[in-house]
């Protein structure tokens, strides 16, 4: 009877033990819903970091793809410069090809004129008198500005490790 009376007691023991997990877990239930568990506040916190944190990643990123695309920009527009100056040059200096194949042939046929006797001095001088620019030397192409070059892996990664450092300076800062 004796076994009987302590397993009973036993039963009502844990049934109270039970009784009163339950009630924990449906007060742990309540402060979830309610916004004021603990665990769910330093939860809470932590991912408001991270949040933060991410966000100012990506100003950070999107300020270096401004800025990059900047220059890149600037970059084009420069090259776009430079080859319309080149194409102008170009133009002129085709021109100028014709104008003096016209003078070498109207002297050439000046100089025959004059080989069969008939005088055309004044016409010569006439034709000295043209000023054609001889052709400019090819120079090379300087360019200005900033260049738009691959990084390497490893310099890429070093650009992130630069991203993350000042994130992290942000994030200390505040």
């Amino acid at each position: 009877m004796k076994q009987i009376n302590q397993q009973v007691e036993m039963i009502t023991t844990n049934k109270k033990d039970v009784v009163k997990i339950v009630r924990e877990m449906q007060n742990e239930l309540q402060e979830t819903q309610n916004g004021t568990h603990p665990e769910y506040i330093m939860l809470l916190e932590t991912l408001e970091q991270t949040r933060e944190r991410l966000h100012k990643l990506a100003k950070i990123q999107h300020q270096l793809a401004v800025q990059h695309a900047d220059n890149v920009f600037k970059f084009t527009e420069s090259q776009i410069e430079n080859d319309y100056q080149l194409g102008r040059e170009d133009v002129k200096e085709k021109i100028f090809a014709k104008l003096r194949a016209k003078k070498r042939e109207l002297k050439e046929l000046l100089d025959k004129i004059q080989a069969r006797g008939i005088q055309c001095a004044d016409e010569m001088q006439v034709l000295n008198d043209v000023k054609v620019p001889n052709k400019k030397r090819d120079k090379k192409q300087v360019l200005t500005g900033p260049m738009n070059f691959k990084l390497s892996d490893s310099e890429a990664r070093g650009d992130i490790a630069i991203i993350k450092s000042r994130a992290e300076e942000a994030d200390q800062g505040k």
